[in-house]
C-alpha cells in the first residue's frame, strides 16, 4: 500500500498545481467539451487526502441531438434544422454524433414521403376537380363511376 504521505505518492496530486495550495480545477477529459472538476487536498492529520468532485461533461448538443431525432418522425423540417444544429454543434466539440446524423436522415426520408404524398393527393384531387369542373353541380354516372359535385 502506497503512504499518503509519500511526497513520490502518484497518487497525490501537487497542491500547488493551480496556484493555490490545495485547491485545483481544471478541464479534463474532452477539454473543447467542457468536463470541469474541481479537486481538494485535506491533511486531517492521518494523510493528506484528495478529493474529487466534477460533473459530467457539458453537451448540450446531445439534448438537442435526441429531440432532433424525435422530432424527425413527427415534424420533419422541425427534426432536421434540430438535428442539423445538433451535428454541427458536436463537429465544434470534436465529439461523435450518430444520433444527430441518424435524425438527419429519418427527417430527410419522411420529408420526401411527404412531399410524395402530397403529390399523389393532389393529382388525385385535381383530376376529381376537373371532372367536376366539366360535368357541373349535381351527381353524375360516368362509367359506372359515381361524381357527387357542388
Amino acid at each position: 500500500m502506497t503512504d499518503p504521505r509519500d511526497e513520490n505518492n502518484p497518487y497525490l496530486a501537487d497542491p500547488t498545481a493551480q496556484g493555490r495550495a490545495g485547491i485545483g480545477g481544471g478541464t479534463g477529459p474532452g477539454s473543447g467539451v467542457g468536463f470541469h472538476y474541481s479537486r481538494e487536498i485535506v491533511n486531517d492529520g492521518s494523510g493528506a487526502r484528495e478529493y474529487i468532485s466534477g460533473a459530467m461533461p457539458k453537451q448540450p448538443w446531445r439534448i438537442l441531438a435526441i429531440i432532433g431525432f424525435v422530432a424527425a418522425f413527427l415534424f420533419s423540417l422541425l427534426g432536421l434544422g434540430l438535428s442539423i444544429a445538433a451535428r454541427v454543434q458536436s463537429k465544434r466539440a470534436g465529439e461523435p454524433s450518430g444520433l444527430a446524423l441518424a435524425g438527419i436522415i429519418v427527417s430527410i426520408v419522411r420529408l420526401v414521403l411527404d412531399v410524395a404524398l402530397v403529390v399523389v393527393f393532389v393529382s388525385i384531387f385535381s383530376g376529381l376537380f376537373a371532372k367536376c369542373a366539366e360535368l357541373g353541380p349535381g351527381e353524375h354516372v360516368v362509367d359506372g363511376v359515381t361524381y357527387s359535385c357542388s
